[in-house]
């Protein structure tokens, strides 16, 4: 079985050798992709130093996540992978990780996007957000080892942190839409699996980590993500558009309200401003959307730079 593990780094020295390491002390045998999106600290000279075994394609410029994620796509389904693995350059994995999620993938092939139990760095409770993936399940608060009824957890959404996908679901959904630039670019792809018929689930017996930072948002990064918000709403190819455009508005709506009666003047002003930015970007949605719905879209970096915008 040809298994391959794709890490995008971007100045990720202080992680990317514990993330490495993790790999290594692995059970089961992978192959390292690691894109670097131009990273300006030590990040490129470490890796070729010390990992001269690892295949390194390091960038001219920083593509972000998705695009840099779909030039490894690219290239280890033309080196006949049969899984892939998307690891964070901030997370690591117990050593029988990977063989447990590819068991269990075997067994359930209607699942196209696997994640393990991603807890954070500490190791002694879930990752912030991905508790809240699963609190349908268990308290998003903690992590306690226990006997699971099932090997697979079906959820509605896992960040792509730690993700992994046979090879024939990315063949038939295709690579991550280049209109996200940072976030957002996970919450489509699960829109986009379901939307062709695979299922995500959570594998509680496998088990990774996010090393990453706080849960501290910026009001600047708070209008940020509302923007993303917005983008997928619009973007969901499981909706019709007239739905996704009354959602995008009732939410837009919502946002302001709230900020309104929290006297929050500037962030107000601030999401007028983004609310229309967004909107001005209604054709470019919907070519995505058409885009989207076709098999292997975006894998090709030809193909996405002509569709982003």
């Amino acid at each position: 079985m040809n298994i391959y593990i794709i890490i995008v780094t971007y100045n990720g020295i202080h992680w990317i050798s514990k993330c490495i390491k993790s790999i290594q002390e692995s059970t089961v045998k992978s192959q390292i992709v690691i894109i670097d999106n131009k990273s300006s600290d030590n990040t490129v000279a470490y890796i070729k130093a010390t990992y001269p075994q690892i295949t390194l394609i390091g960038l001219e410029e920083n593509l972000g996540f998705g695009k840099a994620n779909n030039i490894g796509f690219e290239y280890t389904i033309k080196n006949n992978a049969d899984y892939i693995l998307l690891l964070n350059q901030d997370a690591f994995v117990e050593p029988d990780m990977i063989e447990k999620l590819i068991q269990i993938s075997v067994l359930n092939p209607e699942y196209g996007i696997l994640s393990p139990m991603q807890l954070n760095g500490e190791k002694n409770a879930f990752d912030f957000n991905f508790g809240l993936c699963v609190q349908k399940y268990w308290n998003y608060t903690t992590y306690q080892k226990t006997n699971f009824s099932c090997s697979i957890y079906p959820v509605k959404f896992v960040m792509a942190a730690i993700w992994l996908l046979p090879t024939n679901c990315i063949e038939t959904v295709g690579g991550f839409d280049p209109i996200f630039q940072h976030y957002g670019e996970d919450c489509d792809y699960v829109n986009r699996v379901r939307f062709h018929k695979y299922n995500v689930g959570v594998c509680p017996l496998a088990i990774g980590y996010h090393d990453r930072d706080g849960r501290y948002l910026s009001n600047e990064k708070k209008i940020y993500l509302d923007c993303i918000r917005y983008l997928c709403t619009l973007k969901n190819i499981n909706k019709t558009i007239l739905t996704s455009v009354l959602t995008f508005i009732l939410q837009s709506i919502l946002q302001l309200a709230k900020y309104l009666i929290a006297f929050e003047f500037k962030m107000f002003i601030q999401t007028i401003g983004n609310i229309f930015k967004v909107a001005r970007r209604i054709p470019s949605i919907l070519v995505a959307r058409r885009h989207s719905k076709q098999n292997g879209a975006y894998i090709s970096q030809a193909d996405s730079f002509a569709i982003s915008d």
